[in-house]
C-alpha cells in the first residue's frame, strides 16, 4: 500500500513539473526556440 502511495506521488510531482515547463515555454513563447536556433558559441 505504501510503495501505490510512494508511486503515486512521485507521479504527481513528475506531472507538476512538465506542467511548470509546458507554462515556462508559454511565458517565454518563441524565446527558447530563437536561442536554440542562433546558438553559436561564437
Amino acid at each position: 500500500m505504501k510503495l501505490v502511495v510512494i508511486e503515486d506521488v512521485a507521479f504527481c510531482r513528475f506531472i507538476s513539473l512538465k506542467l511548470r515547463v509546458a507554462v515556462l515555454q508559454v511565458a517565454l513563447g518563441p524565446l527558447p526556440w530563437y536561442v536554440s536556433n542562433t546558438s553559436d558559441p561564437f
